[in-house]
């Protein structure tokens, strides 16, 4: 789910929230962050194109493990159907965050990979930053921004009411040179359905390496 650039799986066809438990502690702990909610047997299906320009159609089925705790925080950990890496999700407060452990990464490995990926309390043009190491001992930046808040988005045929755009630079610090931005994402969350579209592409923009639309979902 979460790699040095900041991804997210997940489009919609009008099926479904529902109400139903959603697992590891119901849906008042699955729903806790409205616009990344979090329930086991969630499917979620997408239209992903990358630098080729094909797009493709993968579907995702969350599948909840068990609780755990790290970071003085208490986490629900996940796999995806066909992975074999779990991730670890927490939201407090409206502040969403995962989390990976021994993420491979350029030197090497990094032990745990922990990003807030939404603060949905803070307003528009609200920020916060995370830094993580990498195995070169080079600081790694995530710079994140409230671009907007409350606002439509069509996407195909489908509308979403409710949605906040955040937009994400990464860079890196290098020797004798400085902070150097490498990438910037764009990430849409729609309110009671998650990420809805995503895109990454090149610090100028320029050039896209990823565009994930949503196609269609099921949140128990």
């Amino acid at each position: 789910m979460i790699s040095c650039q900041k991804e997210v799986d997940f489009e919609n066809t009008g099926t479904g929230s529902g109400s139903g438990g959603g697992g590891g502690g119901g849906s008042s702990v699955c729903k806790a962050c409205s616009y990344i909610p979090m329930c086991d047997g969630t499917v979620y299906s997408y239209y992903d194109t990358l630098l080729t320009g094909t797009p493709s159609i993968t579907a995702d089925t969350l599948s909840y493990i068990k609780d755990t705790t790290f970071s003085g925080r208490t986490y629900r950990k996940f796999i995806t159907k066909g992975y074999t890496t779990p991730y670890y999700t927490n939201c407090t407060s409206g502040t969403f965050r995962n989390a990976v452990l021994n993420v491979g990464a350029t030197g090497g490995t990094i032990a745990k990979l922990e990003l807030i990926l939404l603060k949905d309390d803070l307003p528009v043009n609200g920020t916060w930053t995370d830094t993580v190491t990498n195995g070169l001992g080079q600081t790694v930046y995530y710079k994140n921004k409230i671009i907007a808040k409350a606002v439509s988005r069509t996407l195909h045929t489908n509308t979403f009411p409710d949605v906040i755009h955040v937009q994400s630079e990464n860079g890196v610090d290098l020797p004798f040179v400085g902070y150097m931005a490498v990438g910037v994402s764009d990430y849409y969350y729609a309110k009671g359905v998650g990420p809805v579209e995503v895109r990454v592409a090149s610090a100028d923009g320029l050039t896209v390496y990823q565009h994930r639309v949503i196609k269609s979902y099921n949140i128990p």
